[in-house]
């Protein structure tokens, strides 16, 4: 009964406490564990336009200047790792870091769909990627044709970036 258009909130284990109150929030922690695997990362869609609006950023700043900051878990590494060679080419995979904590990054510009991360951001812009769990974000948010234009009328040419893909 979880499926995408239910998940309303970036955290897995808050969402399915919120669907399932009966669950602790070990054996909630426990469930996603075990269902995000790399076998689910390796099958994730891509963002709509994530890869055109990631190779505009990579041609006007430089592939040197692009990075992917991830929060996945441990085990799914390789599986991350792998899911980003294909559809971003440009990006070198000295570029990937990853981390729990993204708040130990200052980037230029940081797109994320977790408003947790955005909030303790150092960031100078942040983006949120629209997704039904950060509608209350105050700050920027569009799909990735609106984040381009967001970023382009900044009117700076920023350095880093961290994409959410």
């Amino acid at each position: 009964e979880l499926y995408p258009r239910n998940i309303t909130q970036y955290s897995m284990v808050n969402c399915l406490r919120s669907r399932y109150p009966e669950l602790s929030d070990d054996r909630a922690s426990e469930i996603v564990y075990k269902v995000l695997t790399p076998e689910l990362v390796a099958r994730e869609p891509l963002i709509e336009n994530a890869v055109d609006g990631v190779n505009k950023l990579i041609t006007a700043y430089g592939a040197d200047n692009v990075y992917v900051i991830s929060s996945t878990s441990p085990h799914n590494i390789p599986a991350r790792c792998e899911w980003l060679q294909e559809p971003f080419p440009r990006i070198k995979t000295n570029n990937y870091i990853f981390a729990g904590n993204k708040a130990l990054f200052a980037p230029d510009i940081l797109i994320n769909d977790c408003t947790g991360h955005l909030r303790e951001s150092k960031a100078f812009v942040k983006v949120a990627y629209a997704q039904p769990w950060n509608r209350d974000w105050v700050g920027k948010r569009g799909l990735w044709r609106d984040i381009m234009d967001m970023i382009h009328t900044e009117g700076k040419r920023q350095r880093y970036f961290h994409i959410k893909h």
